[in-house]
């Protein structure tokens, strides 16, 4: 019976230690994700519509959320959820100088389904796809977690919040302030 409480008090206390080894991780991962330069590459193709172009990103505005969706999650999942992305493109419609820049990196061999579901589905915004995976390549400070795929940049292209705020009241009040301060800038 001893050694049956002190295993289960030892495993206790190794999920402990082991889930806040994964915090201080994922902390450190956050702060050093902060103090980089996020990069949009200029290579992105963007689908808006039916339309098919080159992204020619011609730099940042005042503000830019960025929705990465790498080549891990399930494509058509994120297709199909899209919509919850609308509240984020009507403060992108609302204010001058704010876009949010959705971008797709799926492998090559998912790129032709990918760019015929993007176009059957019309989204009513422009999506992008990164089809040689250079978004990763220019930011390899992006957190792994793909909870961490969601961002908004300052002017300069500094992370300013990391996490969708779709998903929480507290983190959409955090963000609209966030950007507010932002757009005064």
């Amino acid at each position: 019976m001893k050694r049956d409480v002190f295993i289960l008090i030892l495993s206790f206390f190794s999920v402990l230690s082991l889930s806040s080894c994964v915090e201080s991780r994922i902390r450190k991962e956050l702060k050093e994700f902060s103090r980089t330069t996020v990069v949009i590459p200029e290579n992105l193709v963007k689908v808006d519509g039916m339309n098919i172009t080159e992204y020619g990103n011609s730099g940042f505005g005042k503000a830019v959320m960025v929705v990465y969706y790498d080549s891990t999650e399930c494509t058509e999942c994120r297709l199909s959820h899209l919509y919850e992305l609308n509240p984020l493109y009507e403060l992108s419609d609302k204010y001058d100088g704010f876009e949010v820049v959705t971008i797709f990196s799926p492998v090559i061999t998912e790129y032709d389904a990918l760019m015929e579901n993007l176009v059957k589905l019309r989204f009513a915004h422009p999506l992008y796809v990164d089809v040689s995976g250079d978004f990763m390549k220019n930011n390899p400070d992006i957190p792994d977690d793909a909870l961490y795929h969601c961002f908004l940049l300052d002017s300069c292209g500094t992370p300013v919040l990391t996490g969708n705020p779709v998903y929480s009241d507290d983190m959409w009040k955090l963000f609209e302030s966030t950007l507010a301060g932002l757009m005064e800038e």
